[in-house]
This record gives C-alpha cells, sequence and structure tokens, in this order.
C-alpha cells in the first residue's frame, strides 16, 4: 500500500507542477490576496470610524480640551479618575484626556479601532490648535518664546487596532486560501482524472485503493499546504512593509500559524476528495466546494464579537471554528494546550473519516 502511494503522490505532484492553472492558483492568489484584503479592510474601517460621532471623557473641566472637543463636534462625558479605564474598554468613551503636571496624555484602547482612530483625531486637533494658538502669541507679542502644551497618547490595552483587524483577518485568510486550493487540487486528482479516463490505467496495474486514495490525499494536503506557507510568506511581508497595521508576527507566532495552515489543508483536503469521489462533474463539485469554502470564512467573521481565551467546549468542537479560534487566540497572546489538543484531534478524525470512506468510493469504481 505505502509504495502504491508514494507512486501516486509522485504522480500527481508532476500533474500539478505541469498545470499552469494549478500553479496560478497555489502561488499567485495566495501571494496577493492577504495584502489586498487587507488595505481594502484597513480603508474601509477608517471611513467607517471617520464618521462616528466619538465622546471624549475628561475628569475636569478644562477651557482647551472642550474647545478642541467643540472643533471636532464631539459629545463630552465628565468622568471619575478612577474607572476611565473600563469606560474605554466597555465603549463608553472613545478617549479620554486628562492633563497631568505640564502635558495632557491622551488614554485610547487599542483593542478598538474605534478608540484608536478617535486618540489620533483629537492628537491632530491638539497640535493644530496649540500651533494656532502659539502664533497668535507671536504676532501679539512679538517674541520668539511661547511655552507650546505638550500633548501624548497613551494605550491602555497594551495591543493595536490595527493587531486586531490583523488577528481576525488572518485566521480568515489562511482558511480561504486552504479551502480553495484544496478545492482545486482534489478535483484535479478526482473527478478530472475520471473524465480524462486516468483512472483506468491504475486500475488496471492491480493498485490497492487505499494506497491509490492515500498517494492523492497527500498530494492534496502538500499543494494545500505549499499555498498556506506561500500566504504566511506574504503576510510576513506585509508586516515588514507597513508594521503600524500589524501585529508582531515574527515573535513566536509563525509555529501557530503554520499549524493552523497544515490542519486547514488536511481537513479540506479529506473533505473535498471525498466530493470528488462521491459527484460526477467538476462544475457539480465546483458548486459543493465553492459553497463549503464561503461558509467557512464564517467562524472568521463570528470571531469579531466572541471573546478571546474561552475556556473548552462546545466552542472548540466545531470544524472550522476551532482552528480560526485558536490562530485569532495565539495572535492575541492567548494560548492553551487542551483547545490545541481538541482542535487536532477532531481534525485528524474528520480526515480520517473522509479518507476511508473515500476509499470504499474509489474501491467500488472498480468493481
Amino acid at each position: 500500500m505505502l509504495t502504491t502511494a508514494k507512486t501516486v503522490f509522485i504522480k500527481e505532484l508532476k500533474s500539478f507542477y505541469a498545470s499552469k492553472r494549478l500553479l496560478l492558483n497555489a502561488l499567485l492568489i495566495p501571494l496577493i490576496i492577504f495584502p489586498t484584503i487587507m488595505l481594502f479592510a484597513s480603508l474601509a474601517s477608517s471611513r467607517q470610524v471617520e464618521a462616528k460621532d466619538y465622546i471624549l471623557g475628561i475628569f475636569d473641566s478644562d477651557d482647551y480640551l472642550e474647545e478642541i472637543a467643540d472643533g471636532l463636534n464631539w459629545q463630552i462625558n465628565r468622568i471619575d479618575d478612577t474607572d476611565y479605564e473600563q469606560q474605554l474598554e466597555r465603549g463608553t468613551i472613545d478617549v479620554c484626556v486628562a492633563q497631568e503636571a505640564d502635558r495632557y496624555v491622551i488614554y485610547y484602547s487599542g483593542n478598538s479601532v474605534s478608540s484608536s482612530t478617535a486618540a489620533s483625531l483629537f492628537y491632530q486637533a491638539f497640535a493644530s490648535l496649540n500651533e494656532q494658538q502659539n502664533q497668535m502669541v507671536l504676532d501679539v507679542l512679538d517674541s520668539q518664546t511661547v511655552q507650546s502644551k505638550s500633548c501624548s497618547m497613551q494605550n491602555i490595552s497594551g495591543s493595536s487596532s490595527a493587531g486586531l483587524l490583523s488577528s481576525t483577518f488572518i485566521p480568515l485568510i489562511i482558511i480561504l486560501v486552504c479551502s480553495m486550493s484544496a478545492g482545486v487540487f482534489a478535483v484535479s486528482v478526482t473527478i478530472r482524472e475520471r473524465e480524462q479516463g486516468t483512472f483506468e490505467p491504475l486500475r488496471a496495474t492491480g493498485a490497492s485503493s487505499a494506497g491509490v486514495v492515500l498517494g492523492k490525499y497527500v498530494a492534496v494536503v502538500v499543494g494545500c499546504i505549499c499555498s498556506g506557507l506561500i500566504t504566511l510568506v506574504s503576510i510576513v511581508l506585509y508586516a515588514l512593509a507597513r508594521p503600524d497595521q500589524m501585529i508582531d508576527l515574527l515573535k513566536g507566532l509563525m509555529a501557530i500559524l503554520v499549524v493552523s495552515i497544515v490542519l486547514s489543508s488536511m481537513l479540506f483536503s479529506a473533505v473535498y476528495m471525498l466530493i470528488g469521489f462521491l459527484v460526477r462533474s467538476q462544475r457539480e463539485a465546483q458548486t459543493y466546494t465553492g459553497f463549503i469554502s464561503i461558509a467557512a470564512m464564517m467562524p472568521a467573521y463570528f470571531l469579531t464579537t466572541a471573546p478571546v481565551g474561552r475556556e473548552p467546549g462546545y466552542y472548540w468542537t466545531v470544524p472550522v471554528l476551532n482552528i480560526t479560534s485558536m490562530t485569532r487566540d495565539a495572535l492575541f497572546g492567548v494560548a492553551d494546550l487542551a483547545p490545541l489538543c481538541i482542535t487536532v484531534c477532531e481534525t485528524i478524525m474528520i480526515a480520517c473519516v473522509c479518507i476511508v470512506t473515500s476509499m470504499h468510493l474509489f474501491q467500488g469504481e472498480r468493481t
């Protein structure tokens, strides 16, 4: 069986390499899909938050801060200096500005795109008003010395809103690329071979069904993993080019991203190969694989509101959702061995069921 699997595996890899269409799907699309989606997502997010009516929290009455808020048409809330961090995390206020010694401090939550944007807008307005007042003093007093107000920004959460955005989209892109690649490769080794008549030579050699299916499956998984790793390269390149838009991906996170790619490749390759043996036409198979690929992206959108680091439970037993959850939590710095073990075991179990079923279906075609 292993000899047959090895022979089929090498044959399928050669067929992948010879197909320009497969190479295009496996190399070019994974390389450009993440930067493209991140650019559009950042633009859409910026436009959405710029149109929002922000709420400024202050401890005491301050004419300077109130003038800036009036110029921005922001609402002002008087808050207590003991719970401003909780209000920022809950979203009750977008930013909190306090005067400390000889400077102002803008507090914001990096976990919120809205709060981060509000802090940036307030900082710009502060600098602009400060410059205008300094110029007025220079014009009136004809002096070259003015006392300028200073301002700084402080993130109470320790993470960035760009990290929030990328932590949501990285699991989405990994799932999307792996599902698309697995669909293309699986259709190639099943339905396309059946239509081209290449199944007959395999049957004529007397090769075992288990060896044939296993060799095809491993080839599909390897091709899918290559697509995922190319996507990972594009993520790293984007992180290096736009460090302000990305969390730090180069410190201990590569391993969990690779694990996510491998698990996604194993899962989708097994499911799509089963579909390839069940249906009889490429169009029918593409309908099913396309639907599954779209449905598989829903967990990533669900994660935008789900809490980080949930306890293991039903949440970690849902296919695809557990992989995206594990990846997203790791990107936020939350790692737990129990969810990882649950995810790995369930993925292997589903893949084994699909592979065994595919072996029986292929054996049925031979009889």
